[in-house]
């Protein structure tokens, strides 16, 4: 069970890294998102998807298969309603750049999602972080 926990964690730090890539490739001064923003962006939202299929794949079935207590239960249903959560959030994304943003406005939203997208998975990261050592 410890490689996958690894590649788990260290998956979450490599994503924190690419998603602060994209946000500053995304930052990149006014007008339509630079190609480059665009594809970093769209590589990152497939990872990150693949990401979560893993842990689904891999762990959440162990953390499932674990002595219940009232607190892994609820933390288990709360990091998969998060994932739900990350994907609608990827999926928003996505259609946003697959849209080509050119205005302002469009761009400016795609920033956002982004942004709260980073912020989200940070938070999600962080909590797997301190969940999955227990897996060891």
């Amino acid at each position: 069970m410890s490689r996958p926990v690894h590649v788990a964690m260290e998956d979450h730090r490599l994503l924190a890294q690419f998603v602060a890539h994209c946000n500053l490739l995304c930052a990149a001064g006014p007008g339509p998102l630079p190609r480059k923003a665009v594809e970093a962006t769209q590589t990152f939202t497939q990872q990150l998807c693949g990401h979560m299929a893993y842990e689904e794949r891999r762990l959440f079935p162990v953390l499932a298969a674990t002595p219940p207590t009232p607190a892994t239960g609820a933390l288990l249903a709360e990091l998969e309603a998060e994932h739900r959560v990350i994907e609608d959030e990827t999926r928003r994304l996505s259609r946003a750049l697959a849209r080509n943003p050119q205005t302002d406005r469009e761009v400016a939203a795609v920033r956002k999602q982004l942004r709260d997208l980073a912020k989200h998975l940070e938070k999600h990261s962080a909590k797997e972080n301190e969940l999955f050592p227990s897996l060891l």
